[in-house]
């Protein structure tokens, strides 16, 4: 039997951005897009279980310094702002939480959220010509996709890169 989709994310509490109660489903991703949202009965090419796990969409760190609400928040509901397409956090906790349904981008963190810790911030003289930047890791966080791409597993980074680096002059969006 061939699978339907690339990946399928099962019985995690689905927290979708949308501002609908938090339920239990499975979400169902192909060509890094979600597809479904409920009971998903097709085959997959990878199956992740969530039971006892928050699933929801990518974080946007929109600079609020307001990065605690992932620590007292149990639904994590939008604060300041609400977009479609987000990078989510591997390392860092950002505030506001993207939305998705069938249609977006399968950006999506399966969290622990029993055990979801902010560790001390630290400095990191990595930017170009040895610029600064503070970060905050937390851990709780089993798995991260970008475009439904697993780019995180258990805070440690996969080999998968989500996307292109695009350099150059790019057209004008519309």
């Amino acid at each position: 039997m061939s699978a339907r989709f690339a990946l399928v994310v099962r019985g995690g509490t689905v927290v979708d951005g949308t501002g609908t109660p938090a339920r239990t489903a499975d979400i169902a991703v192909t060509d890094g897009r979600v597809v479904e949202v409920g009971r998903i009965t097709g085959a997959a090419r990878r199956t992740v279980d969530a039971d006892g796990a928050l699933v929801t969409p990518g974080f946007v760190d929109i600079h609020t310094h307001y990065d605690g609400q992932a620590t007292w928040d149990s639904s994590l509901a939008p604060s300041s702002c609400n977009a479609r397409a987000a990078t989510p956090p591997p390392g860092w906790v950002c505030t506001t939480v993207a939305s998705w349904a069938p249609g977006y981008r399968a950006d999506l963190n399966v969290i622990d959220f029993d055990s979801l810790r902010l560790h001390r911030p630290e400095m990191h003289y990595d930017l170009p010509a040895g610029g600064k930047r503070l970060l905050q890791r937390a851990s709780g966080y089993r798995h991260t996709f970008v475009a439904g791409v697993e780019t995180y597993r258990d805070g440690v980074a996969t080999v998968q890169q989500a996307g292109r680096l695009v350099r150059g002059q790019q057209p004008s969006p519309g």
